[in-house]
């Protein structure tokens, strides 16, 4: 389900609502690069936030247990500071997990040494400029955003 205000002015949002499933990744990546275009985000700027819900849906649907099945993952856009900034807001109903507090893999210096996987709040910590988490109401909320035109 979809709810989406096309005349979105500053701390305005637009809402998209996904089932736990990997299939739906798509759908999101799809419906975030439509809406930012919508809202002259930079292409820069979209593709550094699809790389972030990406990463952090995935990390929802394998992560967040049965009870992230059973309510749907809920994707909110909101553009604040005169349209030079967006985020993204990830609601859940799956098992509390605190990225902030995550402590990351060590970087390997040898390809053997790696190990698949593992990476994606890495990237999200480097790919967003602002990364925010709450567990309030039994749902987590993952907010990312990206900032641009500020030389």
């Amino acid at each position: 389900m979809i709810s989406h205000n096309p005349s979105i002015n500053s701390n305005e949002f637009a809402e998209l609502s996904l089932l736990a499933d990997y299939n739906e990744i798509r759908n999101a990546s799809t419906w975030l690069a439509q809406t930012c275009a919508e809202l002259s985000v930079p292409i820069s700027e979209i593709n550094r936030l699809d790389i972030c819900l990406n990463e952090a849906l995935a990390n929802i649907i394998e992560h967040g247990g049965h009870e992230v099945k059973l309510s749907p993952i809920i994707m909110k856009i909101q553009i604040v500071h005169d349209s030079t900034e967006l985020t993204v807001t990830l609601t859940d109903k799956g098992k509390p997990f605190n990225p902030l507090t995550y402590k990351q893999k060590n970087r390997v210096n040898q390809l053997e040494d790696a190990v698949p996987g593992g990476l994606g709040l890495t990237m999200m910590k480097e790919f967003s400029d602002e990364l925010n988490y709450t567990y309030s109401n039994e749902s987590n909320h993952l907010s990312f955003s990206v900032r641009w035109g500020l030389d």
